[in-house]
């Protein structure tokens, strides 16, 4: 359209007016304000984030746990028998302490969309800015509306997970692997398990960020860490339902060989520890990691048996398939015993397992 040669006809017939669809849902508002006023009540200024709320209804403070009656209701200063979402409210109710309350959200009574907890699993993008490590298992400032409390953040993923895929619906059913940071390279959405200090009250699906806000203002570094949005709130025995899968290794060393199949094996556990559970796991006889001579990685790695305890020391018997030692002798560099196994993060006995691709391949 040439805007030299337009008039008010031809502008008229290239404008429409939108209409939005009556919101059905529950009543939802987040409040910013609060404040008395001699005579008519306590008034709350806020913004309709969904639903519609109309004079006489009954509105719910989930975090006082207390209804009140709407009075009245204000749209830029002009009184309105009702308001709707995206409206920019002041909402009168009586027999309210202003003094009890600041910020919050106000719903309808008796709503599912607004939940109290303090464990919930979130889906998360890193902020490209923030360059440092984000360590799993760390505590980390998480502001959700207008709420900001500390979280103990734990990082996972699905087990087969693969760089570059969405990720899918969350399912506590699962496996999942655990990562033991937010690697700094990644674009793609992880989840995340957050244990909140305190109980928290506010809509499903909403928005967080992390942030490091007790790092130094004077700085230059980026202080939002990752934003995402909640997908789980959980409840008491949901999170010992889910199996977040870390790898371990523990390395031990040879307290002396009984035969060309059999050594004892030491260092895998403390002189008092249970060295029951160790028993019948599998155990690497493998080349060192890191080792200066490039020949032995080409060595060949062989796989043991932990048959059972010797003495009251820790000690543990090693059983081989193959002959891996000179009788009366002990290997020397570059070889070490190691034992590689899987622990469930949300196990509090942390018990182990292992599957047939824990450890290298022999």
């Amino acid at each position: 359209i040439n805007a030299e040669y337009m008039g008010i006809a031809e502008l008229n017939r290239h404008t429409y007016v939108t209409t939005l669809d009556k919101d059905k849902r529950d009543f939802l508002m987040y409040i910013d304000h609060c404040f008395a006023i001699k005579g008519q009540g306590t008034v709350l200024t806020g913004t309709v984030l969904q639903g519609s709320l109309s004079v006489g209804n009954n509105i719910d403070f989930p975090e006082l746990k207390i209804q009140k009656k709407v009075k009245s209701i204000q749209v830029f200063r002009k009184p309105v028998p009702t308001c709707s979402k995206g409206d920019r409210v002041g909402v009168c109710v009586t027999q309210m302490d202003a003094s009890s309350f600041e910020r919050g959200i106000a719903c309808s009574p008796s709503t599912e969309i607004v939940q109290t907890f303090t464990t919930a699993v979130s889906v998360i993008n890193r902020v490209r800015f923030y360059k440092a490590a984000i360590k799993s298992n760390s505590k980390i400032h998480i502001t959700v509306g207008h709420t900001t409390v500390m979280a103990n953040c734990r990082f996972f993923l699905p087990a087969d997970h693969q760089k570059g895929q969405p990720l899918p619906e969350f399912d506590p059913k699962v496996d999942f692997k655990s990562l033991p940071f937010f690697p700094e390279d990644c674009d793609d959405a992880i989840y995340c398990l957050m244990h909140f200090e305190k109980a928290l009250v506010t809509p499903v699906n909403s928005i967080i960020i992390g942030a490091k806000l007790d790092s130094d203002i004077h700085t230059s570094q980026c202080r939002l860490m990752f934003h995402g949005k909640l997908v789980r709130c959980l409840e008491e025995g949901d999170e010992k339902q889910m199996k977040v899968i870390k790898n371990k290794c523990k390395i031990a060393a040879i307290d002396r060989v009984v035969d060309d199949y059999n050594i004892i094996a030491k260092g895998l556990i403390a002189k008092d520890g249970d060295s029951s559970r160790f028993v019948g796991m599998k155990i690497h006889f493998q080349p060192v990691e890191n080792s200066e001579d490039d020949q032995s990685k080409k060595l060949p790695i062989y796989k043991g048996t932990i048959d059972g305890t010797f003495g009251k020391s820790g000690k543990l018997k090693v059983r081989f398939d193959h002959p891996c030692f000179a009788k009366t002798s002990t290997p020397t560099q570059p070889y070490q015993l190691a034992l590689y196994f899987q622990i469930n993060q949300m196990d509090k006995a942390r018990s182990m397992r292992q599957t047939p691709d824990c450890g290298p391949q022999c």
